[in-house]
């Protein structure tokens, strides 16, 4: 189902976290797992794991991008196939990051880089661009492009007309989706010094510091949006900021040095949680936060209650899993095994956000297209 931005009324796909049109964040779609906030915390390789799986569902496509093998033969193409599906000796580099000629379905590397350099602002190209050099983990190359595409944005910024701020969250989820967040920021904190009330702007930088695992920076931000927002203004949006406040203000506590402890986070956070269950006690992401919160504090029965409500609000094995795991950890028992990745709904994310290869698949595999 797809989901229309209440700020410029686009469709972005149903898992899509950002709008694709303006760069505003949309509030029906999917809540994260915490970043990585567990009972676990202690264990290094088990706080690895769900930082991961956090960038996964925050961004949607990341998994693509970051866990694509980077050697040529492996890397995924248009439609599933291989970027070098007959065995050419060809080899990646900044102008053919593919390791390979163009072949149908295939971006033009050249062509999108002439584009830019003919309009910065060429929104489709950067995309296209960041989407393609993202694949195989080189999204910041596409840097002086973002650069460039920035400063013609503050330039003509009197002729795009008061909502030329959207252009430049445009440009920030462009570099977010390509696999570069320090792009996506500096863009950011650029509109930012701009435009020093843009609400929207400041949302976003405290989503981003918050998919990144910045919870010092995530929780200022997310102070700063909050102290002007309200649920009657601002919906859902409102609640799901505080959620994230909330899992940023846990993710402080657990960074805090043994026996120094940062207890006034951890207070914030359980109470946080408290005030969003209360308001509706089927958000099974706010539940799921407040057992985490509840085992941190100690109050072992609070956070088995808490995780038997998620298992009771679960809607799918993702969720399920979830609340079995905490369980699990709760008691120093062994989590189950996941479930398998769900890949249809990432690939709409990612078709939303102007994939040039349509999702996951879709491209096409011929090989006698070149440029």
């Amino acid at each position: 189902m797809a989901i229309n931005c209440s700020k410029c009324n686009a469709e972005n796909g149903d898992d899509a976290r950002f709008c694709a049109q303006c760069g505003a964040p949309l509030a029906a779609g999917a809540e994260p797992l915490t970043p990585p906030v567990g009972l676990a915390s202690a264990t290094p390789a088990k706080t690895n794991w769900w930082a991961i799986i956090a960038i996964v569902l925050v961004i949607g496509i990341l998994v693509w991008l970051f866990a694509t093998p980077k050697n040529n033969g492996q890397l995924p193409g248009a439609g599933g196939s291989t970027a070098n599906p007959h065995g050419s000796t060809a080899t990646t580099s900044d102008d053919n990051p593919h390791g390979m000629g163009s072949q149908a379905g295939m971006p033009d590397i050249e062509g999108l880089k002439a584009r830019l350099e003919a309009n910065p602002l060429d929104m489709e190209a950067l995309r296209t661009m960041y989407q393609t050099y993202g694949m195989i983990g080189r999204g910041p190359k596409v840097r002086e492009y973002l650069d460039a595409a920035m400063k013609g944005l503050l330039e003509q910024r009197d002729q795009l007309g008061e909502n030329w701020t959207d252009t430049g969250r445009q440009i920030a989820v462009a570099a977010l989706l390509g696999g570069d967040p320090e792009g996506a920021l500096a863009a950011l904190n650029q509109l930012r010094e701009e435009v020093p009330g843009d609400r929207d702007t400041v949302l976003l930088l405290a989503e981003v510091h918050y998919s990144i695992d910045q919870p010092g920076e995530a929780v200022e931000f997310f102070d700063e949006y909050l102290s002007g927002a309200s649920p009657e203004a601002d919906g859902t949006t409102y609640w799901q900021a505080r959620l994230h406040r909330a899992m940023m203000n846990l993710r402080l506590y657990e960074q805090s040095p043994a026996g120094g402890q940062d207890t006034a986070a951890l207070a914030a956070a359980t109470g946080e949680l408290q005030e969003i269950v209360a308001n509706g006690d089927d958000n099974f992401d706010a539940w799921l936060q407040l057992g985490n919160a509840y085992g941190a504090g100690g109050d072992v029965p609070r956070a088995e209650e808490a995780f038997n409500k998620c298992l009771q609000l679960a809607t799918d094995p993702q969720q399920e899993w979830e609340a079995q795991a905490a369980l699990a950890e709760l008691h120093g028992e062994e989590p189950p095994e996941p479930p398998a990745p769900a890949m249809g709904g990432m690939g709409g994310g990612m078709g939303s956000m102007g994939n040039p290869h349509g999702g996951m698949g879709g491209g096409s595999d011929d090989p006698e297209s070149s440029t």
